[in-house]
């Protein structure tokens, strides 16, 4: 579907059955040696939607830039009422489009977006959202030899300890001042 040529369907009796590009030295398809950035964050979106709708067990990673620790977000699995959507509209702050979406009886449960080249604004989406690199998920999924998926999150954000630690001292601060 990316470079439109015409494909040869190869049924053999050693390899699994399988389509080919037909030889072209002129101008060859460079889909699987060289993906464009589009293709890799298409690849990406699709393969993220492929395994939450199969149920496999996966949670995300996320590192606080206050404190470093890690915390991981496990995602719900889908039921009869749930469906993950590609390029799901929604408003928030205006009209957005989540990569992945993850919904539940029309309301999201979880916004996947997938990084390639730009980052999401922080600001730009309802929480719990996670954001997660093209090119380290596609490398995961293909590692035949992890049993649990636990994608990083590559958002820059505060864990919930260091925002409730900041919130303390605020107030803290405030009463010092209100006894001054």
């Amino acid at each position: 579907p990316e470079c439109n040529k015409e494909l040869i369907l190869c049924k053999g009796e050693i390899r699994v059955h399988h389509f080919r590009h037909r030889v072209d030295n002129v101008n060859p398809c460079h889909h699987y040696s060289y993906p464009t950035e589009a293709q890799i964050h298409k690849d990406a979106k699709i393969l993220l939607k492929n395994i939450l709708e199969r149920k496999i067990p996966i949670s995300f990673i996320r590192n606080c830039c206050s404190c470093k620790k890690n915390e991981e977000f496990e995602i719900p699995e889908i039921s009869e009422t749930s469906t993950i959507q590609l390029e799901y509209r929604f408003e928030y702050n205006g009209v957005k489009i989540a990569d992945v979406a993850y919904i539940d009886n029309g309301d999201i449960v979880c916004i996947f977006e997938i990084c390639n080249t730009h980052k999401t604004c922080s600001d730009n989406r309802p929480e719990p959202w996670f954001e997660i690199n093209a090119e380290t998920l596609i490398k995961m999924v293909n590692d035949n030899s992890l049993t649990l998926l636990q994608i990083p999150c590559i958002r820059r954000e505060k864990c919930d300890d260091c925002i409730d630690n900041e919130k303390q001292s605020i107030i803290k601060k405030n009463e010092a001042l209100d006894i001054l």
